[in-house]
């Protein structure tokens, strides 16, 4: 199976800020099959999900803080309005600090389990994605895999294959590790250090191509660039013509 190929909006946030529906135009007009928001700025989901739908996006994968207490609702309603059939946090709500022992990473999964069982009503499936602090070590085991094994197998991970490699652990391995648990990954690429400006996917030093290899489940591939030195909307841009050129990832041009 090749995956699609989405946006990630987090990349495009300064841009959004300033113009919504022209930059969501840009990206429908290069062929992304999809975009994934990570929250959405001056346009309320109900419209971006009309200007979505205009513009054949789809945005069946969709980022947000934690769905609990006051804000589970809000939460939900706009995952359903965009059409989201995954649903993933960005980060834990005590970041590396739910990572940095074992009964912490047991205390965090128990959360993931609570939250995922009451997602899955509404026919969402949830899951996490991971940056560089789950892959650091406790007691000989990375992190990431003692939260693997005390979550419930249909709670997902959506591995940010470059913060993997600055983590310290092989971004290809981790993902064939995760098999059907990743069925949507996050597509970086630059000089896989932790403060350097990210480039366009194919001109850095990520593995490319193995990666992609690595996991016959992978069913959307997200471009996400945290920062750029260049124009982000030029590099993602260049990520998409380079992922579909080389058939990694197929998208609507």
């Amino acid at each position: 199976m090749i995956p699609e190929i989405y946006i990630q909006l987090y990349s495009l946030r300064n841009e959004l800020e300033k113009e919504y529906s022209g930059i969501i135009k840009e990206l429908a007009n290069t062929g992304y099959c999809g975009v994934e928001p990570a929250g959405f700025r001056n346009c309320p989901a109900p419209e971006a999900a009309l200007l979505f739908s205009d513009l054949g996006l789809k945005a069946e994968t969709m980022h947000s803080p934690l769905p609990v207490g006051d804000d589970r609702n809000k939460i939900l309603e706009e995952a359903l309005a965009v059409g989201a059939k995954y649903l993933f946090t960005g980060v834990s709500p005590g970041r590396e600090k739910d990572f940095e022992s074992l009964d912490a990473i047991k205390r965090s999964a128990e959360t993931y389990n609570e939250v995922g069982a009451v997602m899955k009503h509404s026919g969402i499936s949830f899951g996490f994605h991971s940056h560089w602090w789950e892959m650091k070590l406790i007691d000989g085991v990375p992190a990431y895999q003692i939260f693997l094994e005390h979550t419930e197998p249909d709670i997902l991970w959506e591995i940010d294959t470059y913060w993997v490699k600055v983590g310290g652990q092989d971004p290809v391995k981790v993902t064939r590790e995760a098999g059907e648990r990743a069925p949507v990954i996050h597509i970086k690429d630059g000089p896989c250090t932790m403060d350097d400006p990210m480039v366009a996917v194919g001109s850095g030093k990520m593995e490319i191509e193995a990666i992609f290899q690595s996991n016959p489940h992978i069913k959307i591939a997200v471009v996400e660039l945290d920062r750029c030195a260049t124009d982000m909307l030029d590099a993602v841009k260049d990520s998409y013509q380079f992922l579909v050129s080389k058939n990694f990832a197929k998208g609507k041009k």
